[in-house]
């Protein structure tokens, strides 16, 4: 999901932030506003078993690089 679409989706929920706020930290806002735990993209990440999270991507993504 673009950063603007996420950004979007935090408005709709009635979350503030702005285009500056990074992508992962707007998505953690949306994850606590919805009542999960917002852990996209912070250490609880490498022992994530929720595999139908719509996040994951975006949360699974630095873990790929770092591998390399």
């Amino acid at each position: 999901m673009s950063h603007e679409a996420v950004w979007n989706l935090a408005r709709h929920l009635g979350l503030r932030c702005s285009m500056r706020d990074s992508k992962l930290s707007v998505i953690r806002a949306i994850q606590a506003r919805v009542g999960h735990p917002p852990c996209c993209g912070t250490d609880d990440r490498l022992g994530c078993r929720a595999g139908a999270c719509r996040w994951r991507h975006d949360c699974q993504k630095p873990i790929a690089i770092w591998r390399r």
